[in-house]
């Protein structure tokens, strides 16, 4: 004996999903993930900005075993050629163990050229910098070339041990140089490493800020080796030299301590005078300091 469709629909307890019904779901699903997406973005790029400070603590922890090694003395940093020069990266390999994710920013991990000098998708101010065949060999153990997203500060080096040829080019400024960190007496004000486009930079109070987003340092502008839009609504990463690691404002980077004479007060800070007509468009609406 057969029963109805209706009766063993009935028996069975089941009942498939009309086509209706399967569309109001897949409807309401998408809803949900166009609601959810941004947050989810959002939470992503906090995350990569915590990792990028723990990453910056880390470097603190490398230069307080390097000066403990080293009579509380920086390294010379740049000396007028690749051989004669002592760069961070070379002066704490044996502390980082040579790991390469520690040098970059997470949102900037990619070099805007690869080893052959092709270029790659990334873009600035989320491209790290890097490579230069032969440039970094030379403090390179492996004969590979380094690469990285953070700086140093620059006057944080030692001048006495600069080769002669950098001494007399840099005489005029041989007192802002900190040479050890014992002479840090209000380390909370002085930056050690930070988001940034090149692998040091040594800015002073008048040096102008860049005029757009994207644009590449060049020459003696320092602060746009530095002014990096990373981590959004006009904020970047910054460690001091008294461990703390912690983001600041772009336009708060003109009021730090660089160097042992810079004018925290200079012409790009509100004590200074700074309007909204002293920064380009782009920076105009960041909180001023």
């Amino acid at each position: 004996m057969f029963m109805s469709t209706k009766t063993r629909t009935i028996a069975t307890g089941r009942r498939g999903f009309t086509l209706i019904e399967l569309l109001v779901v897949i409807a309401i699903i998408a809803l949900l993930l166009s609601i959810l997406m941004p947050a989810l973005t959002k939470v992503k790029e906090q995350a990569k900005a915590v990792i990028c400070r723990s990453n910056l603590h880390q470097w603190y922890v490398c230069l307080n075993l390097y000066l403990s090694d080293n009579e509380d003395k920086f390294w010379c940093g740049w000396g007028n050629t690749a051989t004669e020069s002592n760069w961070w990266m070379g002066a704490m390999r044996s502390y980082y163990a040579d790991i390469n994710e520690i040098r970059c920013c997470p949102t900037a991990t990619m070099p805007e050229a690869d080893l052959n000098g092709n270029a790659t998708s990334a873009q600035r101010p989320f491209a790290a910098w890097g490579y230069n065949p032969g440039f970094f060999s030379a403090i390179d153990p492996d004969g590979e070339d380094d690469y990285g997203s953070y700086a140093a500060n620059g006057w944080l080096e030692n001048f006495d041990e600069k080769s002669a040829s950098m001494k007399s080019a840099l005489a005029a400024d041989e007192q802002k140089f900190w040479n050890k960190s014992i002479r840090v007496t209000r380390g909370g004000t002085v930056p050690f490493m930070f988001d940034a486009q090149w692998i040091d930079c040594w800015p002073d109070s008048t040096n102008t800020p860049p005029p757009a987003e994207d644009t590449a340092w060049s020459g003696d502008n320092f602060f746009w080796r530095i002014v990096q839009n990373r981590h959004g609504n006009g904020i970047q990463n910054v460690v001091f030299m008294d461990g703390v690691a912690r983001k600041v404002g772009l336009k708060e980077l003109w009021k730090f301590k660089w160097h042992t004479t810079y004018d925290t007060s200079g012409p790009y800070t509100l004590a200074g005078g700074a309007t909204s007509a002293s920064w380009p468009d782009w920076m105009a609406d960041f909180t001023d300091y």
